[in-house]
């Protein structure tokens, strides 16, 4: 007596994803295109800050910072402090954006990624041999969103800092090179995880078909 396992997802549902997953690609590089391109019809621009010193301590009073140049001031959202500059070089315009656009490709990537590894299983070729590299595919969108466009956002956060000469000792903000979050480099490697056993599954797969 044979069974047949059920399916989680039926082709139906399989197809529909993949098709979304399709679609979100594609409007996210288009975002990652138009951002950039929008900011730079802005005079000015705004960019995530830390506060350093005293003022961290009075994190509570950030929108009446003293000493701030005109056309400048700090905003509160509900993650963090961002400084709103009325009038920047084209240059720091595009840096402020450069980790949006960032988020945008990784996402854009990953979903990609994604829709060709289930497009593979809905064929009925899970362990196609294509899918491991499409799996780290996925695993360096998670890294490029996760880990690298929040450093090219400090970058471009500290070159506006610089430019409007706020990054002197004993200043209001805080210098941050690095601001790791690890939630991206632990789902790149579960990612990674799944990719080897893909890779191990195909290579089962090719030594069963040849001894068919």
């Amino acid at each position: 007596m044979t069974t047949t396992a059920k399916p989680l997802i039926g082709r139906s549902g399989m197809n529909a994803v993949t098709w979304l997953l399709l679609a979100l690609a594609a409007v996210c590089v288009v975002l990652a295109v138009a951002v950039p391109l929008q900011q730079l019809t802005e005079r000015g621009a705004d960019v995530p800050v830390t506060l350093s010193g005293p003022a961290a301590d009075r994190a509570g009073e950030a929108l009446r910072l003293p000493g701030l140049p005109a056309g400048t001031a700090v905003t509160s959202t509900a993650e963090e402090l961002r400084l709103s500059v009325e009038e920047l070089p084209a240059g720091l315009r595009l840096l402020s954006q450069a980790s949006t656009s960032l988020v945008f490709l990784s996402v854009g990537a990953g979903a990609w990624f994604l829709a060709m590894v289930l497009r593979s299983i809905r064929a009925g070729h899970p362990f196609d041999r294509r899918n491991p590299g499409r799996l780290i595919g996925v695993a360096c969108a998670l890294v490029l969103g996760g880990v690298v466009a929040p450093i090219v956002a400090n970058a471009g956060a500290n070159a506006v800092l610089d430019h409007l000469d706020l990054l002197d000792p004993g200043g209001p903000f805080a210098l941050v090179i690095v601001n790791l979050e690890f939630s991206g480099l632990f789902f790149a490697a579960v990612v990674l995880a799944f990719a080897e056993a893909f890779r191990r599954g195909s290579t089962l797969a090719d030594d069963v078909e040849g001894l068919v």
